[in-house]
């Protein structure tokens, strides 16, 4: 049998998004070829020409220009002249049309404009657009190519204020289908993910390239870590994530006109991302410049000088005073009300190191001066970190660190806080590094807290998140379990546990412990994405463990809330497979229907729709082209083998359907249900004996359920009634 090549871009035909994707190019070919025009414009719908009027030029707000343009749209004319402006259409697939509005015309050229020049003109155009598409557009993912890429970072003008993304999705097997088909997995889902926020590239081996324009209105990498989420949470085998943003003050964007190097610098945060674990990202800001970094190490100068001031101590206190604006000298404020210990200026803070560990006694005696302070300067405010020796396994020289640490702990608290470094700051600190996708120094924040304070449930949920980020889930499972040592019936640690427990594929405890998490889902402000993600997941589990009634509760209050949710095409598939074996195929086979309009490409709902179509009586060779091609993108799931044999069954293809069967009679999962379909293949063909065999075969399996061996058994007495 021959197998077609699967190449998914039609890059020999002009589409309507194309004029959106490549407007910048296609209008620059029109220039070229139109003497004297300056600006143009793709329009697609009248809705469209009276936004550009309105917002560009309100002296084209005229009824006739609108008349001219459906006339064009609608095929009776093929371009038109009104107000200086040249309308010109273009044929795009389906026989669609595409108004070009050209400005800055000379007049007298549009008024001795030929449309025979004009139509010669726009065949040349189109074919110009075309292999301009060709050259932009990668043919295996229809998506932009690495030139389209290039094309735009060398526009400095568009360019500047980008945020560009890379990500590398590796498959597990590097054979050309499977990375074909996880290839077409990955362009939905990361479609799904930016839904027209970004143009989508794909530079070749499993890598794409996201393109955002920076409102730099979100937390450095907020984008970074939802993608690196979203794509494990959707079943991505690994995910690497390395980004840069490029800024409008760039001067090498002004002066050499190319932002060539926001690639390089995005490519180098990537080869960083990968060394950090399966599920990690990197963004070049952090790389580029560390002693940016809120927990960049302390200088060595610094430490040096502290050094001489604790050497002789045995135990000591080291006080950090910050103005919490970071624009006030604190040394001539602060100083004055010191009538003890050592001190150290470095830049606008001050250090002092005090003998003894007394916290409590050293925190009310900074509190004190803090309010005299408050009283002598209204208009500053001053912060106050405090770390003690010994604490924990930290060295002497980590103190001026964990200083700094207990300041971003008490940013927490408002200005003028007093904060002494304990575990909890370690929990702020490893937050921070985790939010820069550096989960191994996260992990080590955690497991320091854990050490020095016993931990806490906080502490055991993040250290947990974090290793199950590094899809270290036995781990992580266990620092789960520590947490829930602390308070049973705490939301995180459950839901954690639940997810933990699902990627290990231990799914009845998985439901156990989302199931509790939901029930105790009121005791605290919980953000209502994650109440509704637990719903879907919950919905989910319901259904891969045989709670069928339950799984229609959760997901049909998911659906209430979320139809227009890209996930609702998941959500539809599930719905379809419990009403498949609650036996209401028809309200089964709309929810598949609608799987498959939020993806085309669903397999499984392909599969399970065929077998119901079936079912139904509505169409034998409808679910055998619907199981057929389920088969074609995921020949190596065998419940769609098994599907598609049955559907062969019912179409007198016996034969054909043998094939599929015997590799289900390999895997003992599948076994039972093709020993059936072939005892009813054999039936089907009069080989009654050997059908007799195969029915046989299930009624002395002992694993075989109920219903199959009821099914065997009412199989094998219609044979025997007929012989």
């Amino acid at each position: 049998m021959i197998e077609q090549f699967p190449v998914l871009a039609d890059s020999s035909t002009l589409h309507p998004g194309d004029f959106r994707t490549f407007s910048d190019s296609f209008a620059e070919i029109i220039i070229r070829q139109l003497p004297s025009a300056k600006n143009v414009f793709f329009i697609h719908s009248l809705e469209e020409l009276q936004s550009y009027t309105v917002g560009v030029n309100e002296d084209l707000i005229t009824a006739p220009l609108f008349e001219l343009f459906q006339s064009i749209i609608g095929g009776d004319i093929f371009h038109s002249v009104s107000q200086g402006y040249l309308l010109v259409s273009f044929n795009v697939f389906a026989d669609q049309r595409i108004v070009a509005l050209v400005e800055g015309a000379d007049s007298l050229f549009l008024q001795r404009l030929s449309e025979d020049w004009l139509l010669e003109i726009c065949s040349r155009l189109e074919h110009e657009f075309l292999l301009l598409k060709k050259v932009r557009i990668d043919l295996q993912t229809g998506l932009l190519n690495l030139s389209n890429l290039y094309s735009l970072l060398e526009n400095s003008i568009v360019c500047r204020g980008l945020h560009l993304i890379l990500v590398e999705l590796p498959p597990k097997r590097s054979t050309f289908q499977t990375g074909h088909r996880y290839g077409v997995k990955c362009v939905r889902l990361l479609k799904n993910f930016v839904r027209d926020q970004s143009s989508l590239h794909y530079l070749g081996q499993s890598t794409f390239a996201l393109v955002f324009h920076d409102k730099s209105d979100g937390k450095p990498a907020e984008i970074e870590s939802a993608l690196v989420n979203y794509l494990k949470k959707e079943g991505c085998h690994r995910v690497h994530v390395g980004s840069s943003r490029s800024t409008c003050s760039d001067p090498q964007c002004e002066v050499q006109g190319t932002c060539k190097n926001l690639l390089d610098e995005a490519w180098t945060s990537l080869l960083h991302a990968e060394k950090r674990g399966p599920f990690s990202f990197c963004d070049y800001q952090l790389l580029a410049f560390p002693e940016a970094h809120p927990l960049a190490p302390a200088k060595r100068g610094l430490v040096r000088k502290l050094s001489r001031l604790w050497s002789s101590y045995d135990s000591f206190s080291l006080f950090l005073f910050r103005d919490d604006k970071a624009q006030v000298d604190v040394t001539p404020v602060i100083s004055p009300h010191l009538d003890k210990g050592k001190c150290v200026t470095d830049g606008r803070d001050l250090y002092l190191v005090l003998e003894g560990r007394e916290e409590k006694e050293h925190a009310k005696w900074i509190e004190k001066i803090l309010q005299k302070v408050a009283v002598d300067h209204q208009l500053i405010s001053i912060s106050v970190g405090i770390s003690c020796y010994p604490y924990g396994d930290f060295k002497k020289t980590e103190l001026p660190l964990n200083c700094r640490k207990a300041l971003l702990h008490g940013a927490f608290f408002g200005p003028s806080s007093v904060v002494v470094f304990d575990q909890t700051s370690l929990n702020i600190s490893g937050d921070i590094y985790f939010g820069d996708g550096d989960f191994t120094k996260a992990i080590a924040e955690y497991r320091r807290g854990v050490r020095c304070g016993g931990g806490d449930v906080n502490l055991y949920n993040s250290l947990g998140v974090t290793l199950a980020m590094m899809g270290r889930f036995t781990p992580a499972i266990d620092s789960f379990n520590s947490a829930l040592d602390f308070d049973k019936t705490d939301f995180m640690a459950l839901y954690n546990l639940g997810l933990a427990k699902q990627a290990k594929n231990v799914k009845q405890q998985a439901f156990h412990y989302l199931q509790q998490a939901y029930e105790n889902r009121e005791e605290k402000e919980l953000d209502a994405d994650l109440i509704l993600d637990l719903q879907l997941q919950l919905g989910i589990l319901s259904v891969e463990i045989e709670k069928y009634q339950i799984g229609l509760t959760y997901l049909n209050n998911w659906l209430e809330s979320n139809e227009q949710n890209t996930r609702a095409g998941k959500v539809y598939y599930y719905l379809g497979r419990i009403y498949h074996e609650l036996g209401d195929t028809q309200s089964g086979m709309s929810a598949l229907q609608k799987a498959l309009r939020y993806d085309e490409f669903d397999d499984r709902a392909m599969s399970l729709l065929g077998r119901m179509y079936l079912k139904a009586g509505q169409g034998v060779e409808i679910a055998l082209t619907l199981c057929k091609k389920s088969v074609e993108m995921e020949p190596q799931k065998l419940q769609h083998q098994l599907y598609v044999a049955e559907v062969l069954i019912a179409c007198g293809k016996f034969e054909e359907a043998k094939k599929y069967l015997y590799r289900c009679l390999r895997n003992k999962k599948y076994k039972i249900q093709a020993q059936l379909a072939l005892g009813k293949g054999y039936y089907a063909t009069g080989q009654l004996k050997r059908a007799v065999a195969w029915y046989d075969k299930v009624l002395h399996n002992e694993e075989a359920s109920p219903q199959a061996l009821k099914e065997a058994e009412d199989s094998r007495l219609v044979i025997a009634q007929e012989k």
